[in-house]
């Protein structure tokens, strides 16, 4: 790791790998959204569960069985869950929800974001949920926050512990009905972000976990991450124009809105 970890995980979704969105959005701390993508290719295939009652499964961006998902029941929010309120509004286009691994570091050229999860958001949604075992872990280190010998996350891999998968949480317009995310062809258009985060690491790490950047670590995982795939909210210092992961209480529901947590 040779700088410190200057993009909001908003910029990381937007700008990795020429992601496509619509309208220019402005992000805190990112600016302007670029405009078309300049191809390459994502993970697909994940098998997904976004319904109260389980009933309803996509497997490799379709619906096992012919129906959609039903609007999650109101009320707290269940263990191992992310709930979102809908904040966004994709008018009469469908709408699908997708959380995605992202390289936060930004010096060198960026790999690929990595799909974890995709599934569609019903019409009549005010709430939707991501069960924690639906989204898939990160299969390619590329897009780990580790230390490494050099900057093109392509060519070094992870020399040690920590290493941390950061995914980001969209909603974005299915423009091409193909009922999978594939906003770096261009055909897609990001809508929305949620305020709250996947989190992935192996192995559990405490703060100061970080031998060669323990005060880096601190600032951007103050309470430290747990093994597996967690979820996170974002809290901002006071003082500070950035927000921090810390774990997340079990029950909270999040907003999917126009704009993301913002990390430096």
């Amino acid at each position: 790791m040779t700088s410190s970890l200057r993009r909001a995980a908003a910029c990381a979704l937007l700008f990795t790998s020429g992601l496509s969105v619509g309208a220019p959005l402005t992000i805190s701390g990112c600016g302007s959204t670029p405009g078309a993508a300049d191809g390459g290719a994502g993970s697909d295939g994940a098998t997904t569960t976004i319904a109260d009652d389980g009933a309803t499964t996509i497997a490799d961006g379709g619906v096992t069985d012919g129906t959609t998902p039903t609007v999650p029941l109101p009320g707290a929010c269940g263990a191992d869950k992310m709930c979102l309120d809908v904040g966004v509004d994709a008018g009469a286009k469908p709408m699908r929800i997708a959380v995605l691994w992202v390289q936060l570091d930004d010096d060198g050229p960026d790999p690929v974001p990595e799909l974890a999860y995709d599934a569609p958001v019903d019409a009549a949604a005010t709430r939707v949920e991501i069960a924690t075992s639906a989204v898939k872990a990160p299969i390619d280190e590329k897009n780990l926050l580790c230390d490494r010998a050099g900057d093109d996350e392509a060519l070094f891999p992870c020399l040690s512990e920590p290493k941390v998968g950061y995914g980001g949480v969209i909603a974005y317009v299915d423009n091409d009905g193909d009922q999978k995310f594939d906003g770096f062809k261009g055909a897609d258009v990001v809508v929305g972000y949620a305020n709250a985060i996947f989190g992935y690491s192996e192995k559990a790490h405490a703060p100061g976990a970080w031998p060669t950047h323990p005060s880096e670590w601190d600032r951007m995982w103050p309470k430290g991450i747990g093994a597996g795939v967690r979820i996170y909210q974002v809290e901002r210092p006071d003082g500070s124009v950035f927000d921090r992961p810390v774990p997340s209480a079990a029950g909270i529901t999040n907003v999917l809105g126009p704009k993301g947590p913002n990390l430096d």
